[in-house]
């Protein structure tokens, strides 16, 4: 059993403290801050007749009517008791407040400031400066007050969150005021909408220079490739393969002509080879964005320009290298990542999330997560980890200094440096003095981490890690090879969880057909239980035009394909005395464990994807 600290009275405050801001921003789905400052709002405007608004040091003699006797109607007065220029004053700085409060509470999560500290702090010194200004008979001093307890709050954290973050982050400077005035000028125009937006008849999209260090040359580079004759081929690449959803763009030079694929839902797809003048006068253009070598077509070369294009940021890294047959230039396009909340998000079928829930409410052991590269496992980890209770259970994350992973909130982060020699090993230990319920290893990189790691995983430490592999059990086999015992091993694992990302047809023009029963037989579904299956459109006529929603590709985005083997005894015995991938296979099997081609046919058989993507995705 873990050993129970005695906090001090304040650690228990502070630690109470945290709790509550973190269950009531997250549960209400609303910045805590709001909430406290809307209910402050009710209270000014209860005490919106306080003396320090009037127009007077005294409010004027309201006599009673009818004598002392108090038989007749009161009196009212000649009104108008209150000072509109001191309420107007007070309500601006009271919505200054508001807004920057609220920001505060925005902006403390995304720069990682302690929120639970700082937006009380500016909260609280403003509400009980307010109070206190109620108390005092002169305007001047109240008001005078509260503008200080609202400006030494907020510039004390502007101050300390710029001294944390890049230069091109920090607000309140120079470049960034400068910036917010364009940016309002901008907005008063219509044409153009970001700086650098094209004027001609080519598609509205506008290049940023990213790849000097000296903002300066940056916006030179902007304003020179304006003018280059590359530009327009240029834009009209990038342009195109944003409009076909495409993530990367590869570029292969010859002697004569250019060849041009995208990268679509995870496949490859050619387009018309363009002539070596324009692919010449185009790849000019992208490296002076990326501030690289024009004339260097041999050595290996990486950098990144920006891409605004229909209202979206892009940011497109750029990698070319000389081949045999020429040039071969890769760029990759970042747009804003799409965060999934729950399991269903990304394809979990509801039976394996019953399932899979179960497996995470345990206090100890390790649940593995396992795909090949590029299918999704970060996104799994992360949604996994939001599915999860981060407010009763503390949350450790274990990564590398260079690889960080997105952020999901409420889960501390603990960095190695791989570059002066640390691994995961070198961290845990300190870590695990915090006695957290959950720690995440991104990757198990060596034996003293596994082994480390099995030794904390039946001490009330629950342990989620990754490694690569294309199926469940082989990827028990996989944690073998980094020479863990697998009399270590097999007490602590508790689950695996793979997959693989797959595309999903296009609702808009898949094509349904009446399958043989000889191939619902081969993939075992039975006999009447499904007439038709579906696949993307065959022999397409002219008349019939190419689709507009897929661009005539007939599958749009992707989904997973996810199994989930919960450990038995029956394989923890098969782990320690023939860990072999046959024999494991065989006692999943007996254990009712569907593999991934069984809930591949699972979405095939609704419509989901087809038979041949399906093949196509298990080849890999």
């Amino acid at each position: 059993m873990r050993n129970q600290l005695n906090d001090s009275p304040y650690q228990q405050w502070f630690d109470r403290w945290t709790l509550l801001w973190q269950v009531c921003s997250s549960r209400t789905g609303f910045p805590f801050s709001s909430i406290l400052i809307l209910s402050f709002v009710f209270g000014f405007l209860t005490i919106a007749t306080g003396p320090i608004w009037a127009q007077g040091s005294a409010w004027p003699e309201m006599p009673l009517k009818g004598g002392h006797d108090f038989s007749g109607p009161v009196g009212r007065g000649s009104g108008f008791y209150l000072s509109e220029s001191k309420l107007i004053l007070t309500l601006f700085v009271f919505l200054a407040w508001v807004w920057t409060t609220d920001w505060i509470d925005r902006d403390s999560r995304a720069v990682k400031m302690p929120t639970e500290i700082w937006v009380p702090v500016s909260f609280f010194s403003f509400f009980a400066a307010f109070v206190l200004a109620l108390m005092v008979p002169w305007f001047s001093v109240g008001g005078l007050l509260m503008i200080i307890a609202y400006l030494a709050p907020a510039t004390t954290y502007v101050i300390l969150r710029n001294r944390s973050v890049l230069d091109q982050d920090k607000v309140l400077t120079r470049n960034h005021i400068t910036s917010l005035l364009d940016r309002n000028r901008r907005s008063k125009r219509v044409e153009p909408k970001h700086p650098g937006m094209p004027t001609d008849d080519g598609p509205k999209l506008a290049f940023e220079a990213m790849g000097a260090k000296n903002p300066l040359d940056n916006n030179v580079n902007s304003t020179v490739v304006r003018e280059m004759p590359g530009n327009l081929v240029a834009r009209e690449l990038l342009a195109s393969s944003l409009d076909k959803r495409a993530d990367q763009v590869l570029l292969d030079y010859t002697r004569d002509t250019v060849a041009v694929r995208y990268h679509i839902d995870g496949v490859w797809h050619d387009l018309p080879s363009r002539d070596r003048e324009d692919g010449d006068a185009m790849l000019a253009v992208i490296k002076k964005l990326s501030a690289l070598n024009v004339d260097d077509r041999r050595s290996r070369q990486t950098g990144q320009f920006g891409a605004h294009y229909k209202r979206r940021d892009y940011l497109c890294n750029i990698v070319s290298q000389g081949v045999k047959t020429g040039e071969r230039v890769v760029i990759q396009l970042e747009g804003e990542r799409r965060i999934f909340a729950t399991l269903d998000e990304i394809g979990m079928r509801p039976q394996i999330q019953e399932q899979f829930q179960k497996v995470l409410a345990q206090t100890e052991g390790m649940i593995l997560f396992s795909s090949m590269p590029t299918d999704g496992l970060t996104t799994t980890v992360n949604t996994t980890l939001r599915s999860m209770d981060r407010y009763l259970r503390d949350f450790a994350s274990v990564e590398e200094h260079s690889q960080r992973e997105p952020e999901v909130e409420n889960v501390d982060i603990q960095t190695y440096n791989t570059a002066t020699g640390q691994t995961p090993v070198t961290i845990l230990p300190t870590l695990m003095r915090k006695q957290p319920d959950v720690v995440i290893v991104r990757d198990l990189v060596n034996q003293q981490t596994l082994e480390f790691l099995c030794q904390q995983a039946t001490d009330e430490v629950l342990v989620l890690s990754t490694i690569r592999a294309k199926e469940a059990v082989e990827s028990l086999l996989r944690v073998l090879l980094l020479k863990v015992p697998p009399a270590d091993f097999a007490p602590i694992i508790k689950a695996v969880v793979n997959q693989r990302l797959i595309r999903k047809l296009c609702d808009a023009c898949k094509e349904a057909y009446v399958p043989k029963a000889e191939l619902l037989a081969k993939l075992g579904i039975p006999k009447g239980r499904i007439e038709t299956l579906y696949r993307e459109p065959q022999n397409r006529t002219e008349e019939e035009g190419i689709c507009e929603k897929c661009n005539g590709i007939g599958y749009r985005g992707r989904t997973s394909i996810f199994e989930l083997l919960v450990i038995n005894d029956n394989l923890r015995d098969v782990l320690v005395k023939e860990p072999k991938l046959e024999v494991l296979r065989k006692a999943a099997k007996s254990g009712g464990h569907w593999s991934l081609q069984e809930e591949g046919i699972a979405l095939v058989a609704t419509g989901t994807t087809s038979l041949p993507e399906l093949m196509r995705v298990l080849k890999q």
